[in-house]
C-alpha cells in the first residue's frame, strides 16, 4: 500500500501545559519497556491541522503575581529567600528575587532542547524538571538524562552529570560518564552531596561534592516493593520521583508507584515506609500514624527544619507529617481553583507537583494546572505568588494553524465537516469551518472560569473547563462543562446555550429525577445516540437522560472504586475514573478508564459490559487487601486484553470497527483491529512533539486524548501540545500479504545478539537506532538469522527496525551489563 501523504501546515518545537500530568504518569508510574513486537504495519504520515503550540510566557522584570506560567511547576528556595521555578512548558527557569518580588528568567530560550553548554544559562535550550540549590548558589537542573549546573558567579551552563542517553550505568565512576533513565528529583545536602531519583532505574543516586563520583544509594533497579528492614540499596523501589535529606541527614523517598514515603535513617542506612500504606483512596488517613495513611501518588516531598515532612500528593492536596501523624494543610477543596486569602484547607488546588518550605516556615506549592506558584504563610492563609496571568489565547477569525490553543481535551466533527474543539484552559468551545478559520462558539474570552449565559448567545456564556464534546444529528452542540459539573447544549439553529444536566453541585444523585435537577461529578465525556439520548461519563459512572423524557438514570458503575463486573450487567460494574466515552456502529458504548489502565465496552444487546483493552496490571497485592494497579506500555501485536496500557484517556471506533486508543500517559495512540489484536499507530512513547511530514509512528505526541474522523482522515487532539494532529487517510493494518516477525535473543544483552525471523527469511533492510533516534547500524538483503556484535555501545534501550516484502516492524532490546 502506498504512503499517505500530508501537507504540513506549521511546525513548532514548544511543549505543553499538560507536561505537568504527563510528568505524574511517564515518571511517577515508570514506562515499561516494551520487550515484544511492535508492528508499524500501513505508513501513516502526521501533520499539524491546528494550533501553533504557543505556551504562555510573560511578565519578567515585572511583579511576579503579574506573570505567565506554564505547566511543570517545579519550585525551590536558595539560602537567602530566593525562589526558582522550574516553567516546564515554557522551557525555562525563572527566579523570584526575594527582596523586590520580581520575577526573571535565568536559564532557558524558550526552545525545547538540551545544548548551549559553557554558554550563559539564559541562552542555552533546555527541557528541564526537578531543580535543587547547594550552598554556595549553583542551581541544578535534570534536562533530558543529563543534570545541568549553572554557576552562582557566571551564570554560565554545562553538563553536571549524564551522558544523555538513556541507561543505568557509571556507579563508582565520574558522574559525567554515569548513565540515566528519566531523571525525576534532585536534592543537596548541606555538604554539597546531590541526590538523584533515577526514576526509570527505580534508585536513588548520590553523586559526592568532593569527587564527583556517583553511587547508588537506595534501590535495586527493580520495579516492585520490598526490602523495609534491610538496607536500602537491597530494596525495591518503583518509580521514585523525588528525594530529600532533614537536618539530621535521613533520607525520605516519594515512592510513587509504590504509594508510599521511605525514610533511610542516616545512622542505620536500613530502609523503611514513613507514610502509606500502597493503596487507593483520597486523603484517606488524616489525623492517624501516617503509615496507615493512604497516599493516591506521592508526586515531592520536603523536610523542613522543625521535623515536618511535606507530601505534594497529585490528587490535589498538600499533605503534613509531624511527630509521625499525617494531616492535609492545603487542597481539601477539591481541583480547580477558587481563589486566594482563604484558609488553605479550603483552597482548591490543581495538580500541585511540587512543595518546598522555606526556613521562615512558608510553604511554597507548585499548582500545576493553574499555572501558579501558591504560598501557605506561617498562619494557613493561601495566596498567588507567581504567574496567575490570563493564559494563551489567539487566532480566531484566521487560520487554525496560527490559533493558540490551551489544552485541546476533546474534538469533533460535524456532517458539514466542520471541526469543534474543547479549549479547556481557554475555557472556550473553539470551532474550524471547512475553509480551516478558527472561532470561538462558546466562552466568554480572557479565560475566564465560572458560570454563566444560559439563554443568552453562547459566545457570551463563562465555562469552566469544558472537556467532552459531541454532536446530535441536528447539528446540536453537547459538553461537558467539567468544573461547573453540568452537560450543555448550543443549539445549531440560534447558538443559545443551555444547561441540559446537572445543577451544579459536585456530587452524583438524582438518578429518576429530569437531568437538570440531578447532581453529576465533574463529566468527562457525553455522546449522543441517533434517537438523541444523550451519554455521561461522570467520575465512575455512565448516565443516561432520556430524549423522550428528560429524566436521567446510572446505567453503568455502582459509584464504588473499583475494576470488577466483566461479564455481567453495566450497572453493578465498578470502574476507576472514566476519561473518554464513545459509540460504535452498532450502538455500544466504549468506556476508557484511566485509573484501571482498561477499555472497557457496553453491549446493549446483550446487557453486558467486557474488556476489550488493557490488562489492568496489577502490580502486588499489599497487605490491606487491596489491588495495586498501575500503567505500562507492552502487548503490541498481541491480543488487547493482554497489553499494558498508561491513563487511556480516549476511545474512537472506525467504521470498520477499528477501535484508536489515546494512550495518554504512553504518548500514542494504538489500535484494536476487528480482530482483537492491538497495534501501535501514532507515537513512539517518548513525549514531545516532532514529526511532522513524517511516519506516524516516529512522531512525538504529548498526552493525546481524543480523536474523531474527517473525511477519512484521523483527527488527534495532541492536547500536551496545544495542536490538532492530522493523519490523512489513514489504514489500521497492512494490506500486504507479508507480514514481517522477528526475534532478538539474549534479550537483555551484553551487545552480542542473534535476529531471527519465524520463517528464517531474508530481511530487506535492518536499522538500530540507539534511545535519542541516532542510526547506529544499517544494513541491506540480510539472511536471516543475523549474529551481531555491538558490545562497544554504552548500556541502554536500542530499537530494531526490519523490513521485508513491504512490511515493517520494530522492536527493542536492552544493553545491560
Amino acid at each position: 500500500m502506498p504512503p499517505h501523504t500530508i501537507k504540513v501546515k506549521i511546525s513548532c518545537y514548544n511543549y505543553s501545559k499538560l507536561i505537568s500530568m504527563k510528568r505524574w504518569f511517564s515518571t511517577c508510574l515508570v514506562i515499561i519497556l516494551l520487550l515484544g513486537t511492535t508492528s508499524l504495519f500501513a505508513q501513516n504520515y502526521i501533520a499539524t491541522l491546528a494550533g501553533n503550540g504557543l505556551q504562555s510566557y510573560s511578565g519578567d522584570g515585572g511583579p511576579a503575581t503579574n506573570a505567565q506560567l506554564s505547566g511543570a511547576l517545579a519550585v525551590r528556595g536558595d539560602a537567602v529567600g530566593n525562589i526558582y521555578i522550574v516553567d516546564g512548558s515554557n522551557y525555562r527557569l525563572r527566579k523570584v528575587d526575594a527582596s523586590t518580588g520580581i520575577i526573571t528568567t535565568i536559564a532557558g530560550n524558550g526552545v525545547q532542547g538540551s545544548s548551549g553548554d559553557g554558554g550563559p544559562a539564559v541562552n542555552a535550550a533546555i527541557t528541564g524538571g526537578a531543580i535543587c540549590i547547594d550552598h554556595s548558589g549553583n542551581i541544578y537542573i535534570t534536562d533530558s538524562n543529563r543534570i545541568r549546573k549553572i554557576d552562582a558567579t557566571t551564570g554560565l551552563i554545562n553538563t553536571f552529570a549524564g551522558t544523555g542517553i538513556s541507561g543505568y550505568s557509571g556507579d563508582g565512576g565520574a558522574a559525567i560518564s554515569a548513565a540515566f533513565n528519566n531523571l525525576c528529583g534532585l536534592f543537596a545536602d548541606t555538604a554539597g552531596n546531590i541526590y538523584i531519583c533515577d526514576g526509570g532505574n527505580n534508585a536513588v543516586r548520590k553523586i559526592d561534592h568532593l569527587s564527583n563520583i556517583i553511587t547508588t544509594v537506595a534501590g535495586n533497579s527493580i520495579a516492585s516493593f520490598s526490602g523495609d528492614g534491610g538496607p536500602a540499596i537491597s530494596a525495591a523501589l518503583n518509580g521514585p520521583v523525588a528525594v530529600c535529606l532533614d537536618n539530621a541527614g535521613n533520607m525520605y523517598i516519594a515512592d510513587n508507584s509504590n504509594r508510599r514515603v521511605r525514610k533511610v535513617p542516616a545512622a542505620t542506612v536500613k530502609i523503611s515506609t514513613f507514610a502509606g500504606t500502597g493503596g487507593y483512596g483520597v486523603g484517606a488517613g488524616d489525623g492517624g500514624p501516617a503509615v496507615n495513611a493512604v497516599i493516591p501518588s506521592v508526586f515531592d516531598i520536603w523536610a523542613d527544619g522543625a521535623g515536618a515532612v511535606f507530601i505534594a500528593d497529585y490528587v490535589h492536596t498538600i499533605r503534613k507529617i509531624q511527630g509521625g501523624i499525617i494531616n492535609t494543610i492545603a487542597g481539601n477543596a477539591g481541583q480547580g481553583y477558587n481563589g486566594d486569602s482563604i484558609a488553605a484547607v479550603s483552597a482548591q488546588l490543581h495538580y500541585p507537583g511540587s512543595v518546598y518550605a522555606d526556613v521562615a516556615g512558608n510553604i511554597f506549592i507548585g499548582d500545576n494546572w493553574n499555572h501558579r506558584i501558591r504560598k501557605i504563610s506561617t498562619w494557613g492563609t493561601i495566596s498567588t505568588f507567581a504567574g496567575g496571568a490570563p493564559m494563551s489565547f489567539a487566532g480566531d477569525g484566521g487560520p487554525c494553524a496560527d490559533a493558540e490553543l490551551n489544552l485541546p481535551m476533546n474534538i469533533a466533527v460535524s456532517p458539514a465537516n466542520d471541526i469543534y474543539v474543547s479549549d479547556y484552559s481557554n475555557n472556550r468551545i473553539r470551532k474550524i469551518n471547512a475553509a480551516g478559520t478558527i472561532t470561538t462558539i462558546a466562552g466568554g474570552g480572557s479565560a475566564v472560569s465560572g458560570f454563566g449565559g444560559d439563554g443568552g448567545a453562547a459566545t457570551n456564556a463563562t465555562l469552566y473547563h469544558p472537556r467532552g464534546i459531541s454532536l446530535d444529528a441536528a447539528g446540536n452542540i453537547y459538553f461537558a462543562d467539567s468544573r461547573n459539573f453540568r452537560v450543555r447544549k448550543i443549539d445549531a439553529a440560534t447558538g443559545t446555550i443551555s444547561t441540559v444536566a446537572g445543577n451544579g453541585s459536585s456530587m452524583i444523585s438524582g438518578d429518576g429525577l429530569p437531568a437538570t435537577d440531578a447532581a453529576i461529578w465533574m463529566p468527562s465525556a457525553v455522546c449522543v445516540d441517533e434517537t438523541g439520548n444523550l451519554y455521561i461519563a461522570a467520575g465512575n459512572t455512565v448516565r443516561a437522560i432520556s430524549a423522550a423524557t428528560s429524566i436521567i438514570s446510572t446505567i453503568a458503575g455502582t459509584g464504588g472504586i473499583g475494576y470488577s463486573g466483566d461479564g455481567g450487567p453495566p450497572a453493578l460494574a465498578t470502574f476507576g475514573e472514566i476519561a473518554g466515552m464513545c459509540r460504535d456502529g452498532n450502538g455500544d458504548l466504549y468506556i476508557c478508564d484511566s485509573r484501571f489502565n482498561v477499555v472497557r465496552k457496553i453491549s446493549f444487546a446483550t446487557g453486558t459490559i467486557n474488556t476489550v483493552a488493557g490488562n489492568g496490571y496489577v502490580l502486588t497485592t499489599i497487605e490491606m487487601g487491596n489491588y495495586f494497579y498501575s500503567g505500562g506500555y507492552s502487548g503490541d501485536g498481541g491480543p488487547a486484553t493482554d497489553a499494558k496500557l498508561n491513563v487511556p484517556w480516549g476511545i474512537f471506533v472506525d467504521p470498520a470497527e477499528t477501535l484508536y486508543i489515546a494512550d495518554g500517559s504512553n504518548n500514542m495512540i494504538r489500535t484494536v483491529t476487528a480482530d482483537g489484536i492491538i497495534h501501535a499507530f501514532a507515537g513512539n512513547t517518548i513525549p514531545g512533539f516532532n514529526g511532522d511530514g513524517g511516519l506516524a509512528t516516529n512522531a512525538r505526541l504529548n498526552w493525546p486524548t481524543a480523536m474523531c474522523m474527517k473525511q477519512g482522515s484521523l483527527l488527534i487532539a495532541d492536547c500536551g501540545n496545544n495542536r490538532i494532529r492530522k493523519i490523512t487517510n489513514p489504514t489500521a493494518v497492512n494490506n500486504v500479504e507479508t507480514t514481517i516477525h522477528f526475534s532478538i535473543v539474549p534479550n537483555p544483552s551484553t551487545g552480542l545478539i542473534t535476529i531471527t525471523t519465524d520463517h528464517n527469511t531474508k530481511f530487506n533492510t535492518i536499522d538500530i537506532y540507539n534511545i535519542v533516534g541516532q542510526k547506529i547500524f544499517h544494513s541491506e538483503e540480510i539472511t536471516s538469522p543475523l549474529k551481531m556484535d555491538i558490545s562497544n555501545e554504552p548500556t541502554g534501550i536500542y530499537i530494531v527496525s526490519a523490513s521485508y516484502g513491504g512490511s515493517s516492524t520494530t522492536q527493542k532490546f536492552v544493553i545491560a551489563r
